[in-house]
């Protein structure tokens, strides 16, 4: 996969959530000076965060602290978290599910609001 493919395919996520127009601000973490992670991030006021990380140097393997890979299987950065990235990006999907659940909920009348 080629770097140009990621940009494009991270810019169809944003063109998803209605960022096409935003630049995307850039970070870089550098980890001892053979691996190092890239994140592009695309926001817009109300809209959700689209992000991209890309890892270079590193193997086929997953990028955490908390294992340590076969060697045979490449470098592990532990400059990023993965898993704990898809579980924070699943957490704020399921809060706003239920926020607009309930917002439904709210303006048909099924739920009382708590204050009246």
């Amino acid at each position: 996969m080629s770097i140009r493919y990621k940009h494009t395919q991270s810019g169809t996520f944003a063109f998803t959530n209605t960022l096409r127009e935003a630049d995307p601000s850039r970070h870089s973490v550098p980890e001892n000076g053979t691996t190092s992670v890239e994140s592009l991030s695309w926001s817009s006021d109300g809209k959700p965060v689209s992000r991209l990380y890309t890892v270079y140097g590193g193997g086929h393997v997953i990028p955490q602290q908390a294992f340590r890979f076969r060697r045979l299987l490449g470098r592990t950065t532990t400059a990023l978290n993965a898993p704990g990235e898809a579980v924070g990006f699943c957490r704020t999907a399921l809060v706003i599910k239920s926020l607009v659940r309930r917002m439904q909920a709210l303006q048909t009348g099924r739920l009382t609001h708590p204050a009246g």
